[in-house]
């Protein structure tokens, strides 16, 4: 394989699965380039808060944050995510006293 064929494979494992430092790289940039879309989705569903919620492959997390703070202190966001490195980086940014409900 190539130089460019290496990169361009390394890219799709890391946005398939992030890991590592790259995976926390591909974060930032999955909540930057994604986050118009996202926020347009979570209006779309219309959260109440108190309701229960799921984002399922949530990568960056801004989905996460968005619907943390729709369903405020009474609802519950949960979030399923296969890459450890976004999991760990949810837990750092989101699982905070102040922030409200707990995702699992």
């Amino acid at each position: 394989m190539d130089m460019r064929g290496s990169v361009l494979a390394g890219l799709a494992r890391q946005l398939g699965r992030p890991s590592g430092l790259r995976g926390r790289f591909v974060a930032v940039m999955l909540n930057r380039s994604n986050r118009g879309s996202v926020t347009v989705a979570v209006e779309a569903v219309s959260v109440a808060p108190g309701s229960v919620v799921a984002d399922v492959g949530f990568g960056g997390g801004v989905g996460l944050k968005l619907l943390i703070e729709a369903v405020g202190r009474s609802g519950q966001v949960h979030g399923v995510e296969v890459s450890d490195t976004m999991l760990a980086r949810a837990e750092h940014h989101l699982l905070h006293p102040r922030v409200g409900p707990r995702f699992h």
